[in-house]
C-alpha cells in the first residue's frame, strides 16, 4: 500500500489548515504574480491548496487531475512553477516531472505516498507531504523558484528608491 487513506489526510489537513489561519505569527507569505500549475486529484486538498496559493498572491494558470491534463496544460501556458501531487489516481506523476526538468520548470512533489516511492531521477526534488502542506507548501515553492533562478520570486525592491 503506497498511500494512506486519503480520507485520514484530508481530516488532518484541514484540521492543520484551521490551525495554522488561527495563528497570526504565519504572515501571507508573497507570491505575487507567480503563476501556478497545480496537479491535484483529491478535490478538497486541491481547493485547499488552490486558496493558499491565492492568498499568497499567487495565480493558479489550472488545476489539473491527470498526467494528460497537467501535459496538456503545459502545453498550452506559460507556469513559473508546478505543485505536482505524486498518485493521480492509479497513475504515478513522473512522466510530468520528467517534462518539467526538461523544460526547467520549477516544480514541487505534493504526497501522502511513502517517500521512497519517488524514483532515483527525482530524489532531489523537494516534497512536501499532505500532513505538512500548510506549513511548508507555499516556502517550497518559493525555494524551488529561488533555486531555478526565477526572477519572480525576489522582487527587486531597489526601484524604488
Amino acid at each position: 500500500e503506497m498511500c494512506e487513506d486519503e480520507a485520514v489526510h484530508h481530516a488532518a489537513f484541514v484540521a492543520s489548515c484551521w490551525r495554522v489561519a488561527g495563528h497570526s505569527e504565519y504572515p501571507l507569505l508573497e507570491m505575487d504574480g507567480v503563476r501556478v500549475l497545480l496537479v491535484e486529484d483529491a478535490e478538497l486538498i486541491g481547493e485547499l491548496i488552490h486558496d493558499m496559493f491565492r492568498d499568497a498572491g499567487a495565480t493558479v494558470v489550472a488545476q489539473t487531475r491527470s498526467v494528460s491534463a497537467a501535459l496538456q496544460s503545459l502545453r498550452t501556458q506559460p507556469v513559473d512553477v508546478v505543485c505536482l501531487d505524486i498518485l493521480l489516481g492509479n497513475q504515478s506523476s513522473f512522466e510530468v516531472a520528467d517534462l518539467l526538468v526538461a523544460q526547467r520548470i520549477p516544480f514541487v512533489f505534493v504526497t501522502a505516498c511513502d517517500p521512497a516511492f519517488v524514483p532515483e531521477r527525482h530524489r532531489k526534488q523537494l516534497l512536501v507531504d499532505k500532513d505538512d502542506l500548510p506549513y511548508l507548501l507555499i516556502p517550497a515553492c518559493r525555494a524551488v523558484m529561488a533555486r531555478a533562478g526565477s526572477s519572480r520570486v525576489m522582487p527587486d525592491r531597489a526601484e524604488g528608491r
